[in-house]
C-alpha cells in the first residue's frame, strides 16, 4: 500500500509499505528523488531504499541474505500518520513472517519519514535495537536516487565528483563535509546524524543519463562483520538520519 503526505498540488512524497521506501518526491516542477520504477528485467530502481542489515554484497557469514539486505524488500507496518504531522512511521523485525529465514541474529527496527512542506526537505530516521543473543553486525545505508535533469554532480566538502560508474565509488567523509547534490532543476543539500568515524557515500549509476546515486553509508562495505565494523549488542539501541533539502 503507498501513502501520500504533503500537498498533491505542491511539494509532497508517496510512501510505499513494502521496505517504507519513498517512492517520489518533489513537486510539479522538479522531482526531488528519481520516482522509483521496475526495469523489465525486474530490477528495482529509484525511490529511495533503505539497505539494511548491511550494504553491498553478501558476506559468506550471511550468504543468504540478498545484496543490500531484506528490510527494501519487506514489508513494514504502519503504525502512525496523525500523530506526526506530515509523517509516517513504520515498524518491522527480523523475525517479521517475510524475512525470519534468513539466518542472522534477532534485531527490531523502525523507520520514520517526515516531510518539511515549508522548507522542501524530507527526513529519514532509521532506528535498531538488539534483540539478541549476541553482538549483531550491521552496515547500514540509505540507497537515494537523485534525477538528472541537465546536470549530474555532487559536492563533498571542496571536491567535486560528475562520474557515476556502474562499479561504485566510494568517498569518505569528514566531520563539516556539507554534501550538495546538483541535478540540474535541484540543489539539494544532504546533511547525516549518527554514522561512525568512518562514515563514506557511494556514487553510483547504471544510467547516469537518468539518474544517479549518493549513498551514505555507516562503514565501507570491507568492514562489515569485522572488528573495525559496527556491532549491535543485547537491548542496545542507535539511529541514523539523513535530511534532503532543497536549496
Amino acid at each position: 500500500m503507498n501513502y501520500s503526505v504533503g500537498d498533491p498540488n505542491g511539494f509532497h512524497c508517496v510512501i510505499d509499505e513494502i521496505g517504507a521506501m519513498v517512492h517520489r518526491c518533489g513537486d510539479a516542477d522538479a522531482h526531488m528523488i528519481y520516482p522509483f520504477f521496475e526495469r523489465a528485467d525486474g530490477k528495482k530502481r529509484g525511490g529511495i531504499p533503505i539497505c539494511f542489515p548491511f550494504f553491498g554484497l553478501s558476506q559468506s557469514a550471511f550468504a543468504d541474505v540478498p545484496q543490500h539486505g531484506w528490510l527494501r524488500d519487506q514489508r513494514l507496518r504502519m503504525i502512525s500518520e496523525s500523530a506526526i504531522t506530515q509523517g509516517l512511521f513504520f515498524i518491522g523485525d527480523s523475525s517479521g513472517e517475510d524475512v525470519s529465514h534468513y539466518v542472522f541474529p534477532h534485531i527490531s527496527y523502525s523507520v520514520l519519514h517526515i516531510l518539511r512542506q515549508q522548507t522542501r526537505a524530507i527526513e529519514t530516521h532509521l532506528s535498531f535495537f538488539g534483540m539478541g543473543p549476541g553482538r549483531v553486525p550491521l552496515n547500514p545505508a540509505f540507497h537515494p536516487y537523485f534525477p538528472c535533469d541537465g546536470a549530474c554532480m555532487v559536492k563533498i566538502g571542496n571536491r567535486t565528483f560528475t562520474n557515476f560508474p556502474k562499479k561504485a565509488q566510494c568517498v569518505y567523509i569528514t566531520d563539516g563535509d556539507d554534501i550538495i547534490i546538483i541535478t540540474g532543476k535541484l540543489t539539494i543539500l544532504m546533511k547525516l546524524q549518527g554514522f561512525g568515524r568512518r562514515a563514506c557515500v557511494y556514487l553510483w549509476s547504471d544510467a547516469p543519463d537518468q539518474y544517479f546515486c549518493v549513498e551514505p553509508v555507516f562503514n565501507p562495505v570491507e568492514l562489515f562483520n569485522t572488528e573495525e565494523g559496527l556491532f549491535l549488542n543485547d537491548n542496545a539501541h542507535c539511529e541514523l538520519s539523513m535530511i534532503l533539502t532543497c536549496l
